[in-house]
């Protein structure tokens, strides 16, 4: 009897042992799962305009603790975002500069985070942004300087963004070394650890927005060197671009009192004809005092890729599941200006962010399967192991409970990590406009197919000779 009652005491600790890990995965799932539908409503909210309320459903989500200590990075980033897009350029700067802190301190314990997945979910791990996130807050915070007429800060931004993609590979070289050094699990991943490649070594924007400072601040030899980086740069990423939307990014100028309607393309021609006459033929287009943006698009969006293989019998799998980015197509073909309603501006597309982040997602994606791989392999074994270690302790009823709790476990705690910057554009279009100084009335227009029109923003521009440079810019997501 003594024995009895010991054996069915050993039974329900386990049980319980069972329950309490079940417990815990269930509501380590659950955190996951709140942040996601968190992240889907300041998506929908982000996508209609509403920036108010996106900012509220944000600080709300804060206050919940719905992004928790490890999502830190990523409520920095939409911070960042929504504080930009409202004007307040000073607020953005620092959520930007908290986020890229704390981005590098984890990137620092990559070694330790990569081997720390091999036994927690990917989720559960502090979220140290993607690298197109890292070189995007950059790129905000060189056009929250412009707005604050700080423009050698604004080139220290534009050169950080630049130089974070030229390092990247070199970066995740010496990341995959150490993996490899220090991986004992004998697992046989194929592909074993190595990174990705990308055809994206330098920000065609960056490059451009240097180029308009630089230009501006009459130096020109670094604005000759900006401008020819951008025109390489932007040839590499987008090779299947037509020369009309490479064109040379040229400049377009209002006359105050004229009643002109023309395109860039006329404005260019006009500008080397003077050049011409001039004697003074540049080696870039003439700068404005303005530049016109026109953010467009939206972000791509994380999505799971599950694979999952059964044994003999069915009665045990090994689940996979691993993020990719899914890219959604924008329905803007061209974006333009006018301006006091007599000069029309083409905007050409200036750098198309949404496939440079799914280009740069690639250089780690092949870390992020083998780290899927490893962690599911080694769960199947250990999972295969309690099952026989319950069954020959406790018989097969006890056996089958214990596949059916282990399985579970594996479904709840095995999913790829779908946290990413929802409130990043897709894509922005641009083009410098000298303004004769007094007041501009400009209309910022997205056409569709058919040069349909999308949405169209109108705004004030104050040209005074104090601002050397300045940004007027519009946001249409779609």
């Amino acid at each position: 009897m003594y024995c009895i009652s010991l054996k069915d005491g050993r039974k329900t600790r386990l049980i319980w042992l069972f329950i309490s890990v079940f417990g815990v995965m269930v509501l380590q799932g659950c955190g996951s799962t709140s942040l996601i539908d968190a992240q889907s409503q300041v998506r929908q909210s982000f996508l209609s305009g509403n920036l108010d309320r996106s900012q509220d459903l944000m600080e709300r989500f804060a206050r919940n603790n719905i992004y928790r200590s490890n999502d830190r990075v990523l409520m920095q980033l939409e911070l960042g975002a929504l504080h930009y897009y409202s004007g307040n350029y000073e607020q953005s700067m620092q959520y930007f500069q908290e986020a890229e802190l704390e981005i590098d301190r984890l990137f620092g314990v990559s070694v330790e985070r990569n081997i720390r997945a091999l036994l927690l979910n990917d989720g559960q791990l502090e979220y140290q942004g993607e690298d197109y996130e890292d070189y995007m807050l950059n790129l905000f915070n060189a056009l929250s300087a412009v707005h604050l007429n700080d423009l050698e800060a604004a080139l220290v931004e534009t050169r950080r963004a630049t130089f974070k993609l030229e390092s990247l590979a070199i970066r995740y070289d010496g990341i995959v070394e150490t993996l490899s050094r220090r991986d004992t699990t004998d697992v046989d991943t194929r592909p074993p650890w190595e990174r990705g490649s990308s055809n994206i070594q330098e920000s065609p924007f960056g490059h451009y927005l240097s180029y308009v400072i630089y230009a501006n601040q009459g130096r020109t030899d670094n604005a000759r060197i900006e401008y020819e980086r951008f025109r390489r740069a932007y040839g590499r990423a987008f090779p299947h671009r037509t020369q009309t939307e490479r064109q040379r990014a040229p400049v377009a100028s209002v006359t105050a009192g004229t009643a002109v309607r023309t395109s860039v393309n006329s404005v260019t021609t006009e500008l080397a004809q003077r050049s011409a006459v001039s004697g003074s033929m540049l080696p870039y287009p003439e700068p404005g005092n303005v530049l016109l943006l026109g953010f467009g698009g939206r972000a791509p969006e994380k999505k799971s890729n599950e694979l999952r293989i059964y044994s003999n019998d069915l009665s045990t799998y090994i689940k996979y599941a691993v993020p990719s980015l899914q890219q959604h197509r924008s329905r803007i073909r061209s974006v333009e200006a006018v301006i006091n309603d007599t000069l029309t501006v083409q905007m050409p597309m200036l750098d198309d962010f949404a496939l440079i982040a799914e280009d740069v997602f690639n250089v780690r994606k092949p870390l992020i399967v083998t780290r899927a791989i490893i962690r599911s392999t080694l769960k199947y074994i250990g999972s295969q192991a309690t099952q026989r270690a319950v069954r020959n302790e406790f018989g097969s009823d006890a056996g089958i409970l214990a596949g059916f709790i282990t399985g579970i476990i594996t479904e709840v705690s095995e999913v790829a990590d779908l946290r990413a910057w929802q409130t990043m554009p897709g894509q922005v279009y641009g083009q410098t406009v000298s303004l004769p100084e007094g007041t501009h009335h400009v209309r910022i227009r997205y056409l569709g197919n058919n040069r349909i029109l999308l949405h169209e923003t109108e705004q004030i521009v104050e040209s005074v000779p104090e601002r050397p440079l300045q940004i007027t810019e519009a946001f249409y997501w779609n």
